[in-house]
């Protein structure tokens, strides 16, 4: 396989994976708030985990742009 077909079959598989990941911090982070039942600790945490996650998620999809446009400038004429 060329460099392009296998930066970008990496990159997707780093995708599925962290998207995954974010998915399943996103529900731990909603069942953390939703059980807190005025614990305001608790209710910090579910939404510290949620706003992380987030942040997270935006990141990887910056580096993902960012890796697809380099290897189109500099893999395609």
């Amino acid at each position: 396989p060329d460099v392009v077909s296998l930066t970008d079959a990496v990159a997707n598989w780093f995708l599925s994976i962290t998207a995954g990941l974010a998915i399943m911090f996103l529900i731990v982070g909603g069942i953390y708030y939703l059980t807190a039942f005025g614990d305001d600790d608790r209710m910090k945490e579910g939404k510290k985990i949620i706003t992380y996650t987030i942040y997270g998620l935006v990141l990887i999809l910056i580096s993902y742009s960012v890796v697809l446009t380099l290897n189109n400038i500099i893999f395609e004429p």
